[in-house]
Formats: C-alpha cells, sequence, structure tokens
C-alpha cells in the first residue's frame, strides 16, 4: 500500500474514530518518516539547484527541475558504474550535466574498446587514465598526426621532429611543420 493510500486511510478513519490523538500521532509518523526518504531529499536539492540557477524566474525553474530529475532517475538505472562514479565526481551538484558526461564517457569507453592502432590507444591511456572522453580526443588526434607523418617529404624535418617527440605524433607534426615553414623561409 503506498503511503499516500494509508495517509488517506488513516484521515478517514480518524474522521470516525473516538482515539484521534492516537492516530493523529501515527499519522505525523508517517508523515515524518515520509520526508526522511532518500527521493524527497533529492527533490529537495534539485529545486535548490533550479531555484539557484533562475531565482526569479518560476517558469525556467519549473524547467530546470524537470530535466534535473529526469536526469536524476536516468543516472540511478545506468549499468557503467565506472562512468557513474566519474560523472558524479565531475558534478557532484547537477543531475543533468551527470547525465551528459555520463554517455559521453560510455560512447568514449566503447568507441576506445575497437580502436585498431595499439601505439596511439596505449598513449592516449596513459595521458588520461581515468577519462575515456579525453582518452577518444588524444586517439583520434594521435592517429591523425601519425598518419600525416607517414605522409610527410622533407625527412630532415621530419626526423628532427622524432627526436623532439618520440612518442607523441600531434606534437612531431607540430614541430615538422614549423621546422618547413622555418626552412622554406630561410631558403
Amino acid at each position: 500500500m503506498s503511503l499516500n493510500k494509508t495517509k488517506e486511510s488513516l484521515i478517514a478513519y480518524i474522521q470516525e474514530s473516538e482515539n484521534e490523538s492516537l492516530l493523529k500521532t501515527m499519522l505525523q509518523k508517517i508523515e515524518q518518516e515520509k520526508s526522511s526518504n532518500l527521493p524527497e531529499a533529492i527533490e529537495k536539492k534539485i529545486k535548490q539547484i533550479a531555484e539557484k540557477e533562475y531565482p526569479n524566474d518560476y517558469k525556467m525553474q519549473k524547467h530546470v527541475y524537470d530535466r534535473q530529475l529526469s536526469a536524476n532517475k536516468y543516472m540511478e538505472h545506468v549499468s557503467d558504474d565506472e562512468c557513474k562514479q566519474f560523472a558524479e565526481k565531475e558534478y557532484p551538484n547537477d543531475y543533468k550535466m551527470q547525465k551528459h558526461v555520463y554517455d559521453r564517457q560510455v560512447s568514449a569507453k566503447n568507441y576506445m574498446i575497437d580502436v585498431s592502432d595499439g601505439e596511439c590507444k596505449q598513449f592516449a591511456e596513459k595521458e588520461y587514465p581515468n577519462d575515456y572522453k579525453m582518452q577518444k580526443h588524444v586517439y583520434d588526434r594521435q592517429v591523425n598526426a601519425k598518419n600525416y607523418m607517414n605522409q610527410v617529404s622533407d625527412e630532415e624535418c621530419k626526423q628532427f621532429a622524432i627526436r623532439e617527440y618520440p612518442n607523441d605524433y600531434k606534437m612531431q607534426k607540430h614541430v615538422y611543420d614549423k621546422q618547413v615553414s622555418a626552412k622554406n623561409y630561410m631558403s
């Protein structure tokens, strides 16, 4: 039986009962238990978020409240605990942002599982061991720069860039481009 049904039953019974004080006490205890439930604490927190974001705009408060509440419910049922903890750590007081971060982390984690360049993957994981979104970003940039460096024509500038950054293709590309530009200028 739900709490509201119990409350309604007790109210009806109080109206018929000779022992109103005992039943009123029971009703107050039910209300106290109801107010200490976690969902109501979360609801209060969400209301505070909305009021803080839009202190004078009730329509926007409701909009923020609805989005935060929806995101909170979403986060309660996610399956990847690692990504959930990351999102909660990033935004402990914003469920909408937790959902956003969680979704991006899960997507990037799945992407990183399927990548083909082990060297670039290892580099990305070393740079950002707990952040899959950043791993994906670093991986993609490393792969693009690696492909670029495999196509360059100035061997002297290429070797210079490799000596400067032997494990970082993005920086190799940067150094190579600067070297070629300077070499062409000096010619």
